[in-house]
């Protein structure tokens, strides 16, 4: 199946602090499946790279909430936020691949009607 172009500004993921290692350990596997390349349509990667990143910003978009779980159960989340955070730091490489170059000439620009 492909994905859809269109972008839905509703999030069905979960804000709640309970919910964030759930969330986290979804992320971590959307970015594993991107960083192995089981996928290999590339606008199909750009695509999902975006709702991925979409959706870890959007955790942040809320109040702060402090968790109520018991230790355990917070140390699970941080293990998996740790392990989320080393797999965002290695999509970086494969960010550098897609972003605009840094130095933009003259001539790299595209021309509408004469117009910039």
């Amino acid at each position: 199946t492909t994905l859809p172009l269109t972008s839905h500004n509703t999030s069905i993921l979960s804000n709640h602090i309970s919910a964030i290692g759930a969330r986290f350990e979804f992320l971590h596997l959307g970015l594993r499946l991107l960083q192995n390349d089981i996928i290999s349509n590339e606008l199909n990667q750009s695509i999902l790279r975006e709702r991925l990143y979409t959706a870890i910003l959007d955790y942040f978009c809320v109040s702060a909430q402090w968790p109520g779980c018991s230790p355990t159960e917070c140390m699970a989340d941080v293990e998996i936020l740790d392990k989320f955070w080393d797999t965002l730091v290695h999509d970086k490489k494969y960010l550098k691949s897609i972003l605009v170059p840094t130095t933009i000439s003259p001539d790299s620009i595209p021309m509408t009607n004469g117009m910039l």
